[in-house]
């Protein structure tokens, strides 16, 4: 009777312990990677989703680099009359409220934006735009 209530409560703790390491609602549960090192990639938007609506095709030419060192990089390329025009901005991200939060400071103030780290994996970062509905599903580019 003693071995089953140690092994319950072994059994307990372990399981509290381990959901607590679970930062974002869609995981991972667990990383050995930091968030810094998983966050540092060249990614573009897989999947945008605005109010529920399938927005993709307006974020398809979207490229954005985020470095170790926090800084960061965005290209956008727009067709205008039949003609491509590229779109580079750059600045600063950084983490923030308990790193549950991504910021992102651009010498065009215009791209700056705060978004909330919904899924955050070595290939995968899912975020959700401050003061919107906008969701963004990034993948390495």
């Amino acid at each position: 009777m003693r071995n089953s209530r140690l092994v319950l409560m072994y059994l307990v703790v372990t399981v509290a312990l381990f959901s607590s390491c679970k930062k974002y609602d869609d995981g991972p549960l667990i990383s050995f990677r930091s968030k810094t090192e998983r966050i540092a990639n060249n990614w573009r938007v897989a999947k945008a989703i605005s109010d529920g609506n399938d927005v993709t095709g307006d974020f398809d030419r979207y490229d954005i680099s985020l470095s170790k060192n926090g800084d960061a990089s965005l290209t956008a390329t727009y067709s205008f009359l039949g003609s491509d025009y590229d779109y580079t901005t750059t600045g600063k991200w950084s983490l923030v409220e308990d790193k549950e939060k991504i910021v992102l400071d651009f010498e065009n103030n215009l791209a700056d934006a705060n978004y909330f780290i919904l899924r955050l994996k070595e290939k995968e970062l899912w975020v959700r735009q401050e003061n919107s509905n906008l969701e963004l599903h990034l993948e390495p580019r």
